[in-house]
């Protein structure tokens, strides 16, 4: 069995039988903002990744990184 998340109403299995994890790794996300991009980056975070995001949105992208460091996720 492993970790999962909930990403956007999809099950997603985040550490199978291999032991991979997300923690202490770092990720980018492009298109964070909105959408796929902006769930995926909170639930890398949320497992202790480190998150780099990029987006169009510099405002949807500011609310993000506020939202990820407000739960003691670390993203740039």
């Amino acid at each position: 069995s492993g970790e999962e998340i909930c990403l956007l109403g999809v099950r997603v299995l985040l550490r199978g039988t291999t032991g991979m994890t997300f923690a202490n790794r770092t990720v980018l996300v492009t298109g964070a903002s909105t959408g796929i991009g902006r769930a995926l980056a909170k639930a890398m975070a949320a497992t202790g990744a480190r998150v780099g995001a990029v987006a169009r949105r510099g405002d949807l992208l500011d609310s993000l990184v506020s939202e990820i460091r407000a739960h003691g996720g670390t993203i740039e």
